[in-house]
């Protein structure tokens, strides 16, 4: 009797685990793909949270350093680890650490030069930074002198044009200035082609200030092609939308059953010297068909849709990544 009172004791802690694994197993694939979708969307939004919570500590040190520091007492001599040019532009040398170049567009004085030994000592906090996230593929500083520090560096000198208005040329700076930006919070940029060479690329950037004092913009860029590589499921049929319902990056089966154009997949031959948003035609919303583009309405008001697509019937599951407002979507058969 003893036993057997075991044996229903057992059975009965079993039980819940038991019917668990059978309605699972029963469950619409649809819901499964639901909930593991919500679970990527989760996992991107917490790399891109991280993203932009360290430019803002780095931002944030900037800010206190130079509010707490005399400028007058700062060395304005020479910089031996940089190289010159007409008392305007420079660039630093290949001495390791951040990469930093000078447009030109002012002259580089001792004050300037102060600034710059200031920001300097922020090379070691914004490489660690990088290094740490593998979802940023650069990392930099642009200052109202029209100075950036970079890392990993590049060379600045052959891939930017001299002169260049920071004003003007980078959305990272722009968008982030008092006008833009009277609130001072960080702007994640709408997708754009990167000036320096990295493809299709969204950016947090975040306003750093000394006081009142606007100094620059602490950035991160992040290659959406990479964003697709590690987030998206390459068996599925899967892709990112952004909030203008912009096909960031979409998997091998969802580009094979649809006539869709994908940012993740797609890199530009023509040089350019100033940050470009991506084209529209990339656009859910600008797409020939007329049943993509119902479904690029539909995906920014609900959670679960059935669509029909190229004669094909689906279920359409959305996530949302909250940092971004982008959208997770995957089509089930």
């Amino acid at each position: 009797m003893g036993k057997r009172k075991f044996r229903w004791a057992a059975w009965g802690r079993l039980l819940p685990l038991v019917l668990a694994v059978l309605l699972a197993g029963c469950a619409d694939p649809a819901d499964r793909a639901g909930e593991q979708l919500g679970l990527q969307a989760l996992t991107l939004n917490a790399a891109l949270v991280r993203a932009r919570q360290g430019i803002e500590a780095i931002r944030d040190e900037i800010g206190r350093t130079f509010a707490a520091t005399d400028l007058d007492r700062v060395p304005g001599d020479l910089d031996p680890d940089c190289a010159y040019f007409e008392g305007k532009a420079f660039y630093k040398k290949d001495v390791g650490g951040c990469g930093m170049w000078a447009s030109g567009l002012i002259p580089i004085g001792e004050a300037e030069r102060r600034r710059i030994r200031v920001l300097r000592g922020f090379e070691q906090p914004i490489i660690d930074y990088a290094r740490a996230n593998e979802m940023v593929e650069l990392a930099y500083v642009l200052t109202t002198d029209h100075v950036g520090m970079f890392y990993p560096p590049f060379d600045a000198v052959s891939l930017l044009p001299p002169g260049v208005d920071f004003h003007e040329a980078y959305k990272p700076f722009s968008l982030t200035e008092p006008e833009s930006d009277p609130g001072r919070k960080t702007v994640w940029v709408d997708t754009y082609i990167d000036a320096t060479g990295n493809g299709y690329v969204s950016t947090a950037s975040a306003p750093a200030y000394a006081g009142d004092a606007f100094l620059g913009a602490v950035g991160c860029d992040i290659m959406l092609e990479k964003v697709g590589r590690t987030f998206l499921r390459k068996d599925r049929m899967q892709m990112l939308v952004d909030r203008h319902s912009l096909v960031l990056c979409a998997t091998e089966p969802l580009r094979r059953a649809l006539p869709l154009q994908a940012l993740g997949i797609y890199y530009y031959t023509d040089s350019v010297e100033t940050d470009e948003y991506a084209p529209e035609e990339f656009r859910l919303a600008n797409n020939p068909d007329e049943s993509i583009r119902r479904l690029g309405e539909t995906l920014f008001r609900e959670d679960r849709f059935h669509v029909t697509l190229d004669g094909e019937h689906y279920t359409c599951s959305v996530a949302t990544v909250p940092e971004t407002g982008w959208r997770l979507v995957e089509l089930t058969r």
